[in-house]
């Protein structure tokens, strides 16, 4: 259950942003964090060479004027980094405004305004836990406690031998690497993301954690909500900065990368990967609700899910159970939001909205156990299907021509008579849709009439804009077949159908024929209704 609150902000002012913070107070010996001494062999070792050290000499000066607070810009002191990513001292945020209230669109109840103290917030609104406390971030804090304990002894280093340098450095080095690693993947950092709790967490680590339904792996209180952490988390802003100091401070230090960029580079081919088995055909482009209820699915969910780097998400491999075998094809959809609901029975059901992204066919299907009933086990080699014109990227052309003195014939290049074709048929699907979602013709308003101009209507239009995304433009083809092929009134199968085509210029001649279907419907059932209605207005026309 979630208990966290999103407030609504006030733009600040100057005049608005009183001084309340208290005089800061030095950190005492005690507090600091000591530094453990590290025993590396001399393929392990961070720092052999005088100019690795220069290089993070110059990355450990630049942490003082990271670790100031943009509200009093004095040390940090409590650090608490709100939820638009900008770590201010806890004494320096503000009480939410209980005499000043708005009234949020979604929800009853009226919330206080809580205004930013850092000017340069642009985020309207801010998250916070229960009772809205302040947790110090602990990421932070200890790099303002690690920088103080350095800094006192900084004069002794300076002066002292160059062995000397070489182990304070190697201390701090690693002092800063243990804390860029990432509690739940064990990896560095990936856009960082401060929880309300006052804990560090990659961005797609925390929509993993939520979508399986866990809290705060350190504290255990509840997580926010799916939706904001996709939509509105930012970065915390001073872990970014350290972090890509510490890449441009040293490029060689590989290990510095994302974990997920380093097991992602290729999105070409993926072996042995989980599957999600559905009842639905879900095309690229499509929005969709994919309810998952019974226990066995949501192990299945937990064991497909996984993080992309390419999408920057949490990504899921889904296909359609044919009959008799699996189909060959599916969908890697991108999960938008997460819905938790406690069944009757007491277990949880889970909905997904999803958003289809790229297609994929499956190769070497395999069963773990061979147990062929339990389909959370199910694994496969999936390659990512590259999109391609035309199956000989040509079509066939009258070469009876009828040549005219001093005139030419030019010779029509295969690819470029394809490319033609293809921008033919886009132009004709393009056309199709933006007459259906016309308004109708005034004159004709409360006459039957058999075209399909103003069918369905702006309204529909707009609906299917809202759920989908924008209606694609004639220069994308790929993305307007797809698009069209989501909000035709086609069964399933010949969903799979299209997402089975290989070739671009094949689908986009589907996805017409399916258009020209429904447009002979239209007119015949239209043309029906006229008939019953002249019919029926005849026999009294001769009383």
């Amino acid at each position: 259950m979630d208990t966290t609150t999103l407030l609504s902000c006030s733009p600040p002012t100057i005049t608005q942003q009183t001084k309340e913070h208290q005089q800061h107070q030095q950190y005492s010996n005690s507090t600091a964090i000591k530094p453990t001494i590290c025993k590396l062999d001399k393929n392990n070792s961070y720092f052999t060479a005088s100019a690795t050290v220069n290089q993070f000499m110059d990355l450990f000066h630049k942490l003082p004027a990271l670790l100031k607070c943009p509200v009093c810009h004095n040390d940090l002191m409590g650090p608490v980094t709100l939820s638009c990513g900008y770590t201010v001292c806890q004494a320096c945020i503000p009480a939410p405004r209980q005499g000043q209230y708005y009234q949020q669109s979604n929800l009853q109840q009226q919330q206080p305004i809580f205004l930013c103290p850092v000017l340069q917030c642009q985020y309207t609104t801010h998250l916070f836990g229960r009772a809205q406390e302040s947790c110090i971030d602990s990421v932070v804090q200890s790099l303002c406690l690690m920088f103080h304990y350095s800094s006192s002894s900084s004069s002794s280093v300076m002066t002292g031998t160059m062995a000397t340098i070489n182990n304070n450095n190697t201390i701090s080095q690693q002092q800063i690497n243990n804390l860029m690693e990432c509690y739940q993947c064990h990896g560095t950092f990936h856009q960082p993301t401060t929880t309300h709790c006052g804990h560090v967490y990659c961005r797609l680590c925390l929509l993993q954690l939520k979508l399986n339904g866990e809290a705060c792996p350190k504290c255990q209180r509840p997580l926010p909500r799916y939706n904001y952490i996709q939509n509105q988390a930012a970065q915390n802003r001073i872990l970014v900065t350290v972090l890509e100091l510490m890449e441009s401070s040293s490029p060689s230090l590989s290990f510095y990368r994302p974990r997920q960029q380093q097991q992602q580079q290729s999105m070409t081919n993926m072996y042995g990967i989980p599957m999600f088995v559905t009842g639905l055909v879900i095309l690229p482009y499509q929005h969709a609700r994919i309810p998952v209820y019974m226990s066995n699915h949501i192990q299945m969910l937990r064991r497909s899910t996984f993080t992309s780097s390419q999408h920057n998400a949490l990504c899921l491999p889904v296909v359609h159970r044919g009959r008799p075998n699996l189909s060959q094809f599916g969908t890697l959809v991108e999960i938008i939001s997460v819905e938790h609901q406690q069944n009757p029975n007491g277990s949880t059901a889970v909905i997904l909205e999803v958003r289809g992204r790229e297609r994929f066919s499956t190769n070497c299907v395999d069963y773990e156990d061979r147990n062929m009933q339990d389909l959370s086990i199910l694994l496969s080699d999936i390659s990512f299907v590259p999109e391609s014109l035309s199956a000989t990227n040509t079509i066939p052309t009258n070469t009876s021509t009828t040549n005219t003195p001093g005139t030419s014939t030019d010779t029509i290049h295969p690819q470029q008579s394809s490319q033609q074709r293809i921008q033919e048929l886009t132009s004709q699907v393009h056309m199709f849709i933006e007459e259906i979602a016309a308004a109708p013709p005034l004159e004709n308003v409360s006459a039957i009439h058999t075209s399909t101009f103003g069918l369905l209507g702006p309204l529909w239009f707009e609906t299917m804009e809202r759920i989908h995304g924008k209606l694609p433009s004639r220069d994308e083809p790929a993305a307007l077949t797809w698009w069209t092929a989501v909000i035709l009134p086609v069964s399933g199968a010949e969903r799979y159908a299209l997402l089975r085509t290989i070739h671009l210029q094949d689908r986009l001649e589907l996805v017409l024929s399916w258009i020209k279907q429904l447009d002979g419907q239209w007119k015949r059932w239209r043309q029906a209704a006229v008939n019953t209605v002249a019919a029926a207005i005849q026999p009294q026309s001769h009383q």
